[in-house]
């Protein structure tokens, strides 16, 4: 019993010193942390808690031009601020989380509609069993009205340390007009790379991002606080195009409805203004459903759009041809039966008015490739770089100076070029097969043509702008002030005039405006080679055609139909656009011719007989030139050249009914119950009949009859 009981005291002194030596080291431990590496330790933590994390600056807009159609710039592109919706699903206490989890997932299924609310419930039951402390629910982002509405749900009412909501701030771009310039606006990813707009102007939008100093707080919630260090981000500036709202909308909306009648592949449309270069309007739409295109893609000035031009391409062979041998425009060119024999390769026409000696004019006039194929090779057939020295004068050969990344560059052949054949320069000269140009540069052309001779860069960007201050304005560049002489000029202009007055692009003619352009048809090359089932239409103009404001093309690509022409598709495209334009923008309208309506005499109304004062009365109001009136009574104004006369109609007799045609019931009430009379009526208005007659000696006490207008 004694050594039972000193093997228990032993093992009590022994756990008593353990213990002992267990607490003199933990507090020697505190001791040197808190004394010795309390400074470290607290230095340690402080940094650990804190971060310097950059601070986004705000994307700039993009916004409309204002114009003749429209008064006032409108918003193209902004910055919505959305949130993404996450959870802690370990904040919730045990009790709150269990009890709302399944009717929070019930919300987010309704809302969201991507998946069963069972799959939300496990979700968010699986990160809180393994400890996950950030989960995204959903990765579409929320409207601040919607973010508002989810603050209600269950679990998310709880707040942010309760019940463990994260609603993450992000910013993403809006287009107001949805698909209106969808292409030339642009996109820009999270990654840097985009198109149109967004992406060519993103150093200027997207600003300075700036940058501060966070805490991380309760929870792991990261929370700025002032420091010295702090900077304030600057935002982007904002972007004013030179497009017009309303011309983009008319003619989005005409090559839509083309593109859907013709069921063609893809189109795009430009309106340009002449003088400044400024586009005004750019659509460019593909078919992304059978029924349904939209902007996909920039077959503007993009490398699927470049193809060879057709017979839109005759016109600056023309002007080369001008230009090295000043025909006259009756200058006649045999075309022979249509067709000709260039080496092994046969060139044909297409309109049957291309056979035998035509003018030089017709040959514009009808498209007739025969006809500038031999003209081309009587000008330039031993000197083929002279022509393409032309081109290169025309600003053909070069690529233009854009404000858009992606623009192709034209691919027009050098005789050092390996493959230049004899058959390149014909073919060459009506647009087949040998060159491929953009939509806009081949406009460009045309707008030059339009502008005298003067060859201006297109421009769609006009300003940036930070708040109401101008940080950068940029003007027209003109690249030469004359492509041609005045005399080839002329004549070009002529050519073109007669196209639509009696050529293919007949179709654009109006009677309000004069139009000048020309039709262009051309095979697409295909994997199977060129193939007639596949077309590349177009009509490119200018109107009004004696002071051109505008410049515009209309592009088609692989449409069907029976008669596949670019005046039969194309051209009543343009027409559609010009009608439009023509009826938004009053500068385009004719002076009226002088009238002599001025020197008539006003129309007037009837005048009715009334009282003389009543009658001054009017005349003072309504500031009406008259003469005297006269001292009786009663009155009733005649008009004359020089404003009102005046003609007296007071009764002869006392004891006489006067004529109360065309006085007013209160006029009539007044003198009938001066003499005496009872009066009954009915009707509105003025006096249309009396019942008494005029003249009728009267009775006193007698009763008439009134029947008003």
């Amino acid at each position: 019993m004694k050594e039972s009981n000193r093997t228990i005291l032993l093992r009590l002194r022994l756990a008593f010193v353990g213990t002992l030596v267990l607490g003199l080291a933990t507090l020697y431990r505190i001791g040197y942390l808190q004394l010795i590496q309390g400074t470290y330790w607290r230095e340690k933590a402080r940094v650990a808690s804190l971060d310097c994390r950059p601070l986004k600056a705000s994307r700039g807009n993009i916004y409309t031009a204002k114009g003749a159609a429209s008064p006032k710039s409108y918003l193209l592109s902004t910055s919505l601020p959305l949130y993404r919706v996450a959870l802690d699903p370990s904040l919730a206490s045990e009790e709150v989380f269990e009890a709302e989890v399944g009717p929070l997932a019930k919300e987010l299924a309704n809302f969201f509609q991507d998946k069963p609310a069972s799959a939300y419930a496990e979700r968010m039951r699986w990160a809180r069993k393994t400890g996950k402390r950030y989960l995204i629910l959903n990765r579409h982002k929320v409207y601040h009205r919607q973010k508002k509405l989810m603050e209600q749900w269950p679990l998310f009412a709880h707040g942010r340390y309760r019940g463990g909501v994260l609603f993450e701030k992000a910013e993403e771009r809006f287009k107001p007009f949805r698909g209106l310039a969808e292409r030339t606006i642009g996109f820009i990813n999270d990654n840097g790379r985009g198109a149109g707009l967004e992406i060519s102007f993103d150093k200027a939008l997207k600003g300075i991002p700036g940058q501060a100093i966070y805490r991380k707080a309760l929870g792991g919630h990261w929370q700025t606080i002032p420091h010295e260090d702090n900077v304030r981000p600057v935002h982007g500036y904002d972007i004013y195009t030179t497009l017009d709202i309303n011309i983009q909308d008319l003619t989005h909306t005409a090559l839509h409805q083309a593109l859907l009648k013709n069921e063609a592949a893809y189109g795009c449309a430009i309106v340009m203004e002449v003088k400044t270069g400024n586009i005004k309007a750019m659509v460019n739409l593909q078919r992304a459903a059978p029924d349904r295109y939209r902007e996909m893609y920039n077959y503007a000035l993009g490398p699927q759009g470049c193809c060879e031009p057709g017979s839109t391409f005759k016109v600056p062979s023309m002007m080369a041809i001008l230009e090295e041998m000043s025909l006259p425009l009756d200058h006649p060119v045999d075309v022979g039966p249509g067709f000709t024999k260039v080496y092994d390769r046969t060139i044909r026409d297409v309109s049957w008015r291309c056979r035998g000696p035509i003018t030089l004019q017709q040959v514009i006039e009808y498209s007739s490739n025969v006809g500038m194929a031999k003209l081309v090779e009587q000008a330039f057939g031993h000197q083929p770089q002279r022509f393409i020295d032309y081109l290169t004068r025309f600003g053909l050969t070069q690529p233009l100076q854009l404000q858009l990344q992606g623009a192709a560059p034209p691919l027009v052949k050098s005789p050092n070029d390996p493959s230049w054949s004899g058959t390149t320069l014909p073919w060459m000269a009506f647009g087949g097969y040998e060159l491929e140009v953009s939509p806009l540069q081949l406009l460009t052309f045309y707008n030059a043509i339009a502008n005298d001779g003067h060859l201006v860069h297109p421009l769609l960007v006009q300003q940036l702008r930070y708040a109401n201050r101008v940080v950068r304005t940029y003007k027209p560049h003109v690249q030469r002030k004359k492509i041609c002489s005045d005399a080839t000029l002329a004549k070009i202009r002529t050519m073109l005039e007669g196209v639509v007055l009696r050529g293919a692009g007949h179709r654009v003619a109006s009677k309000h405006y004069t139009v000048a352009g020309k039709t262009g048809t051309e095979q697409i090359y295909t994997r199977a080679g060129y193939t007639d089932k596949a077309h590349y239409v177009s009509f490119i103009a200018y109107f009004p055609a004696d002071k051109p404001r505008y410049s515009c093309l209309v592009a088609l690509f692989a449409p069907k139909g029976e008669r596949v022409y670019g005046g039969t598709m194309a051209a009543p495209v343009v027409r559609a656009i010009a009608d439009r334009l023509f009826v938004q923008d009053p500068t385009l309208h004719p002076a009226l011719p002088p009238t002599t309506a001025a020197a008539q005499p006003p129309r007037w109304p009837h005048l009715h007989r009334g009282l003389r004062e009543d009658w001054l009365q009017i005349c003072r109001q309504l500031q009406l030139q008259h003469t005297p009136p006269p001292s009786t009574p009663w009155v009733q104004p005649q008009p004359t050249e020089d404003g009102l006369s005046w003609r007296t109609h007071s009764p002869k007799k006392e004891d006489v009914l006067p004529d109360l045609r065309g006085m007013t019931l209160k006029d009539a009430l007044y003198l009938l119950e001066n003499k005496g009379f009872a009066v009954q009526w009915s009707g509105r208005g003025r006096v249309r009949s009396q019942s008494l007659p005029p003249g009728l000696l009267i009775t006193p006490g007698e009763t008439i009859t009134l029947q008003l207008r």
